[in-house]
Protein backbone atom coordinates (compact mmCIF):
# COMPACT_ATOMS: atom_id res chain seq x y z
CA UNK A 1 0.00 0.00 0.00
CA UNK A 2 1.23 3.53 -1.32
CA UNK A 3 1.72 5.78 2.23
CA UNK A 4 1.03 9.42 2.00
CA UNK A 5 1.43 11.88 4.93
CA UNK A 6 -1.05 15.12 5.14
CA UNK A 7 0.74 17.68 6.58
CA UNK A 8 -1.82 20.31 8.24
CA UNK A 9 -1.83 23.64 9.43
CA UNK A 10 -4.71 24.21 11.08
CA UNK A 11 -4.11 28.43 11.07
CA UNK A 12 -3.69 28.68 7.21
CA UNK A 13 -5.58 29.96 4.53
CA UNK A 14 -9.53 30.68 5.81
CA UNK A 15 -8.80 27.58 8.51
CA UNK A 16 -10.93 25.35 6.32
CA UNK A 17 -8.56 22.37 5.92
CA UNK A 18 -9.91 20.61 9.12
CA UNK A 19 -13.38 20.96 7.47
CA UNK A 20 -12.28 18.88 4.16
CA UNK A 21 -9.58 16.45 6.10
CA UNK A 22 -12.07 13.69 6.59
CA UNK A 23 -13.20 13.79 2.71
CA UNK A 24 -9.78 14.20 1.63
CA UNK A 25 -8.38 10.95 3.33
CA UNK A 26 -11.40 9.39 2.17
CA UNK A 27 -10.60 10.11 -1.34
CA UNK A 28 -6.93 9.07 -1.54
CA UNK A 29 -7.91 5.74 0.90
CA UNK A 30 -9.82 4.86 -1.53
CA UNK A 31 -7.08 5.21 -3.96
CA UNK A 32 -4.73 2.80 -2.11
CA UNK A 33 -3.17 4.73 0.35
CA UNK A 34 -2.17 4.47 4.03
CA UNK A 35 -2.87 8.37 4.73
CA UNK A 36 -1.68 9.94 8.10
CA UNK A 37 -2.08 13.19 9.76
CA UNK A 38 0.23 15.33 11.25
CA UNK A 39 -1.10 18.70 12.57
CA UNK A 40 0.99 21.66 13.14
CA UNK A 41 1.27 23.08 16.53
CA UNK A 42 3.99 25.91 16.02
CA UNK A 43 5.88 27.75 13.27
CA UNK A 44 8.67 25.36 11.36
CA UNK A 45 6.62 21.98 12.83
CA UNK A 46 5.69 21.49 8.85
CA UNK A 47 9.77 21.95 8.00
CA UNK A 48 10.54 19.39 10.93
CA UNK A 49 8.43 16.67 10.34
CA UNK A 50 8.84 16.26 6.41
CA UNK A 51 12.35 16.75 6.83
CA UNK A 52 12.12 13.43 9.42
CA UNK A 53 9.99 11.84 7.44
CA UNK A 54 12.39 11.73 3.94
CA UNK A 55 14.99 11.10 6.08
CA UNK A 56 12.81 8.13 7.10
CA UNK A 57 12.07 7.47 3.85
CA UNK A 58 15.53 7.52 2.44
CA UNK A 59 17.12 4.74 5.18
CA UNK A 60 14.45 2.59 4.04
CA UNK A 61 15.09 2.99 0.89
CA UNK A 62 18.88 2.47 1.71
CA UNK A 63 18.23 -0.16 3.61
CA UNK A 64 16.04 -2.78 0.99
CA UNK A 65 19.27 -2.39 -1.13
CA UNK A 66 21.10 -5.36 -1.68
CA UNK A 67 24.19 -3.55 -1.63
CA UNK A 68 23.51 -0.58 0.42
CA UNK A 69 27.03 1.16 -0.28
CA UNK A 70 28.82 1.47 -3.47
CA UNK A 71 32.11 2.36 -3.91
CA UNK A 72 34.16 3.10 -7.21
CA UNK A 73 37.51 2.88 -8.28
CA UNK A 74 39.76 3.98 -11.14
Amino acid sequence: MKKMLFVVNPNAGMKKAAKHLTDMIGIFNRAGYDVSVYITEKKGDAQVKVMEMADAVEQEYYRRLKYPYISTLG
